[in-house]
C-alpha cells in the first residue's frame, strides 16, 4: 500500500483502545488511528478520515458492531472489518463473517490480531486488483464489442457442427439474414453452387485445426443474389488443444468484382474494335495496291 495506512477503530473503552493501538504498534505496522464510539462519529470519518481498515467492539451503550458493519458494506465495501471484542459466540461470529465481516478477534487473544489485520489487508488490496482487473477485461470486451459489431468486414462463429453461433452486423448485410435467422443455419448453407464443395473441403481442413487467409469464395444471398468475398478462417482451440469453434471474416469484394468483370468485357471490346479496324485497315492496303499494281488480281 502507498500510503500510509488508516484505521478506524470503534470502541467505548479507553483502556481497550488503548491496548489495540499497542498491540498493532508492537507489530511494527505504521498507521494512524481514528477512535470513534456513536455512529455519528462513525459515519464522518468513514467519509472524512477514509479508513482502509475497521476495528470494531461488538456492542457499545449507543451503537453496536452489526449495524457499523451494514453501514460499511453499504458505505465502502471494500474496507476490511475486523470485529474486536471481549465476549463473542460461535453463532455470532458465524453471522458477522456471512454479512461481511473479515475476521474476529477476541480482546483476549490480541496476539492475533495483527497478523489478522495484515492478512485482511492483503486480500482487499488483491480484491481491488481483481476487480480492476475485470473492470480492464469487461471495458476490453466491450471495446472489442463495438469494433466486432462495427466492423466492416462479416464475421462470424462458427461451431465444429458447421451451424454458425454468433454473426455481426456486416454479416447480416452480406447474407441478408438476420443474426437469428443466421444462427438456425450451417455455414455451407450461405455459398452459392460454385464454392459449395471448396467449402466442404475447407471446412473439413479447419476442424483439423488448419486455417487460411483470402480465398474468394461465392456467396448467395436470402434473397438469392451472388456476393463476392475473400474468406480468412482462424480455427479457436480449447485447453486440451481441441478445435472448438472457427472464427471466419469475410471482406465483401463483390463491387471489385463487378469492376474487375466491366474491365474485362471494355477490353474484350475494345480488342474487337482493334481487330475490325485492322481487318479494314488490312483490306483498304489490299485494294490500293491492286489499283497501283501491285497486287495482280
Amino acid at each position: 500500500m502507498g500510503e500510509k495506512l488508516r484505521i478506524l477503530l470503534l470502541e467505548d473503552v479507553a483502556t481497550d483502545a488503548e491496548l489495540i493501538e499497542h498491540t498493532l504498534r508492537k507489530a511494527k505496522l505504521a498507521f494512524s488511528l481514528e477512535c470513534v464510539e456513536t455512529k455519528e462519529a462513525f459515519v464522518r470519518e468513514l467519509e472524512e478520515f477514509r479508513p482502509h481498515l475497521i476495528l470494531g467492539d461488538y456492542k457499545l451503550p449507543t451503537f453496536d458492531g452489526l449495524s457499523a458493519l451494514a453501514i460499511t458494506q453499504e458505505k465502502c465495501p471494500d474496507v476490511p472489518f475486523i470485529f474486536v471484542s471481549g465476549s463473542i459466540g460461535e453463532e455470532f461470529a458465524i453471522e458477522t463473517l456471512k454479512k461481511g465481516a473479515t475476521d474476529y478477534i477476541l480482546k483476549d487473544r490480541l496476539s492475533r490480531l495483527a497478523p489478522a489485520v495484515r492478512r485482511a489487508l492483503a486480500e482487499a488490496e488483491e480484491h481491488i486488483k481483481r476487480q480492476k482487473a475485470e473492470e480492464a477485461l469487461r471495458q476490453s470486451q466491450a471495446e472489442y464489442e463495438d469494433l466486432y459489431e462495427s466492423a466492416p468486414a462479416a464475421y462470424f462463429s462458427v461451431g465444429v457442427d458447421g451451424f454458425i453461433k454468433r454473426a455481426n452486423r456486416a454479416a447480416e448485410n452480406l447474407s441478408g439474414y438476420s443474426v437469428e435467422e443466421l444462427q438456425r443455419l450451417k455455414v455451407v448453407d450461405l455459398y452459392a453452387q460454385e464454392s459449395r464443395a471448396k467449402a466442404k473441403e475447407l471446412f473439413e481442413r479447419m476442424k483439423r485445426g488448419i486455417g487460411w487467409e483470402s480465398e474468394e469464395m461465392i456467396y448467395k444471398t436470402k434473397e438469392g443474389q451472388k456476393v463476392y468475398g475473400l474468406l480468412s478462417v482462424s480455427p479457436i482451440k480449447d485447453e486440451r488443444g481441441r478445435v472448438k469453434e472457427s472464427r471466419s471474416v469475410v471482406v465483401d469484394i463483390t463491387q471489385r468484382k463487378k469492376a474487375e468483370e466491366k474491365l474485362k468485357q471494355y477490353q474484350e471490346h475494345l480488342e474487337e474494335l482493334v481487330k475490325e479496324r485492322t481487318t479494314e485497315l488490312e483490306k483498304e492496303i489490299l485494294e490500293r495496291r491492286k489499283a497501283e499494281g501491285l497486287v495482280k488480281e
